[in-house]
């Protein structure tokens, strides 16, 4: 830090500053944190608050770190601080993911400083327990000020790499409250002991906090234990017809959750078999599946199973028809076998539909009162997990809950456009919805319609919600049953929709399937031109209705171009309204976008209209 210009340790400091009052009011926490990061950077004291309380635009500020050092601290610091009050707000991560951008950073950067900080804290808590062996539950609690042989009991022990980290063993509070401070918040001697200690429910910045517990909470699911300590939380809740509900850690450790939660289970399968891929689409996040009412799902399945073989002409019918116009496939009679066999299905769903409910809702008190340890949270469901994920967000904001969600990834959504829950979206999830459909899922279109009086589910067209990432598997998904065995794949588009870095470069494009089997040369090289571009990084396809065209093709092709709330530069290439590429680039390479878009209009200036 002391190796920084005097003009970008200060900027560092303003922004931090600034991005604290976009927030809220900078809190007593986040100004002794401050305090902290000034004088390790060997600041005299903080910059004045008064000028950066109005700031609107925060280029004044960013303008000085133009290099890559400074931006990366800076991007570290930011998610430091959120913990100096405890909890790292989905907000946060939020405004974090935006800094990024506006540096011209991929997505992917953020995923990876959360997982370096938590792998440097696991490394050292996996020394710190092989230096301190055991020593008698008295001893330990006569050493500190907690009963750590209690909090232990709940927390559980975390396995991690093979190696069981026992939160008891003889580790005395100011050590580790020091060794939280260093390696988490980044801090050094008294101030990284009194910040540890904090976010463990001890020392000057702990009053009102979560305590000890929420301090666990983080450590515990961070580092993949965080269903150690379900039973106990169960134990004083009630859980109405519920027989199943408990989280199973899949893989991974990190600062930003990931979790899978069924809705359609084939016999002899259960809930984590089928979020194995997460560890591989997510591989710098923690990730989790929500194991609730295994009996019910399997029961769906072989429901629906059995309507299908009756009306196997029926579905062929149905299939047939999806080539023929709309108008046509909607006055499609229905398969008389499909309705004489719902009675098949009508009370297996009924019940999973209802049972699905109450696992929502059991989920959102589990998030409400941060069991999670107050860390980030992207739900992805599939199927009937969808209207777990509804519930559990009607949940959150029922409780005036927020902060709590990142993302929300619904993949063949059994939910009805008109589902009046999906109106607290924008209240409780801080980043992006992507809505996964299939147009031939026929479990969806038939199914489903007939079970819930012919409404429209979202996992067969695009959800009807502004902001919403609609992404269509209909190329390479053609029912139902194929999202689970896809899963990888579709996690992957998800991620690329929505602006990520290509995470498999051996098996996914970067681009929509449409450019990679285009018979027209130009749209891959306009792709590549804008690819070579210093900072180009992927960017979200949900911008492209807002962008404007400043470049129009003879084949239907076009370019358009979009500045955010921050100014950062976005360029889209798509075909008639279906976008095919985007990009944005940092302050300091618009200038090359500009360039490159220059270098386009004269080379295919035959082409242009």
């Amino acid at each position: 830090m002391k190796d920084l210009s005097l003009p970008k340790k200060q900027a560092i400091v303003q922004f931090l500053i600034w991005q604290s009052y976009r927030d809220g009011e900078l809190t007593a926490q986040e100004q002794e944190f401050l305090k902290n990061i000034a004088d390790q950077m060997g600041l005299t004291d903080l910059p004045k608050f008064d000028g950066l309380k109005e700031l609107d635009d925060p280029y004044p500020v960013l303008k000085h770190l133009k290099t890559r050092e400074s931006q990366l601290l800076l991007l570290k610091l930011l998610i430091q601080m959120s913990f100096a009050d405890e909890v790292y707000d989905a907000r946060e991560r939020e405004a974090l993911v935006m800094t990024a951008k506006i540096l011209g950073w991929p997505l992917n950067t953020v995923d990876a400083i959360e997982h370096e900080l938590t792998e440097n804290l696991k490394a050292k808590l996996t020394d710190l327990n092989s230096e301190n062996p055991e020593s008698s539950t008295s001893a330990v609690q006569k050493s500190q000020e907690w009963d750590w042989w209690k909090i232990g009991q709940i927390a559980g022990a975390a396995v991690v790499g093979g190696a069981a980290l026992v939160m008891t063993a003889g580790v005395a509070a100011p050590v580790l409250g020091g060794l939280i401070g260093t390696q988490l918040l980044g801090l050094s001697g008294a101030a990284a002991t009194s910040a540890g200690l904090a976010l463990l429910g001890g020392g000057s910045l702990a009053a009102g906090g979560a305590g000890m517990a929420g301090g666990i909470a983080v450590l515990t699911t961070a580092l993949g234990a965080c269903g150690a300590g379900v039973a106990a939380w169960k134990a004083s809740h009630v859980l109405g017809d519920i027989e199943e509900w408990d989280i199973q850690y899949v893989d991974g450790s990190g600062l930003h959750v990931c979790l899978g939660i069924s809705g359609f289970l084939q016999q002899g399968q259960g809930s984590l078999d089928a979020w194995t891929s997460l560890r591989n689409v997510f591989p710098q996040s923690v990730n989790y599946s929500l194991m609730w009412e295994s009996k019910a799902q399997h029961h769906v399945y072989d429901s629906v199973m059995s309507v299908g073989q009756k009306s196997f002409a029926g579905f062929a019918a149905a299939s047939a028809a999806q080539s023929a116009t709309k108008m046509a496939f909607q006055a499609l009679v229905w398969p008389t076998a499909i309705l004489s066999a719902m009675d098949i299905i009508d009370n297996p769903w009924a019940v999973a539909r209802n049972r699905a409910d109450q696992a929502g809702k059991i989920l959102g008190d589990y998030l409400a009162e941060n069991q999670f340890g107050g860390l980030p949270v992207t739900l992805i469901g599939y199927s009937l997990g969808t209207q777990v994920i509804l519930s559990a967000l009607n949940r959150l904001a029922e409780r005036g809950s927020h902060g709590k969600i990142y993302n929300v990834y619904l993949l063949a959504g059994a939910v009805a456009q008109n589902d009046q829950r999906l109106q607290v979206i924008d209240q409780v999830v801080a980043g992006t919805v992507v809505n996964v459909y299939c147009r031939s899922d026929l479990v969806l279109r038939y199914i489903y319609r007939l079970a819930e009086g012919f409404a429209q589910p979202i996992g067969v067209e695009p959800l009807e919600h502004d902001g919403v990432v609609n992404l269509d598997v209909s190329d390479f998904i053609n029912g139902h049953l194929d999202y689970v065995s896809n899963l990888q794949r579709i996690l992957t588009e998800v991620k690329l929709s929505i602006g990520y870095q290509e995470v498999f470069e051996s098996s996914v494009p970067q681009e929509n399937e449409a450019v990679e089997n285009s018979d027209q040369p130009i749209l891959k090289d306009l792709i590549k031109i804008l690819k070579k571009v210093p900072g180009m990084t992927n960017a979200s396809f949900s911008d492209f209705s807002s962008a404007t065209s400043v470049v129009q093709f003879k084949n239907n092709l076009h370019i358009r171009t979009w500045k955010n709330f921050f100014g950062v530069d976005h360029v889209f290439v798509g075909r008639d309204s279906t976008c095919l590429y985007g990009g944005f680039v940092g302050w300091v390479h618009s200038d090359g976008m500009e360039a490159a878009l220059k270098k386009i209009k004269q080379k295919y200036s035959d082409f242009i209209i």
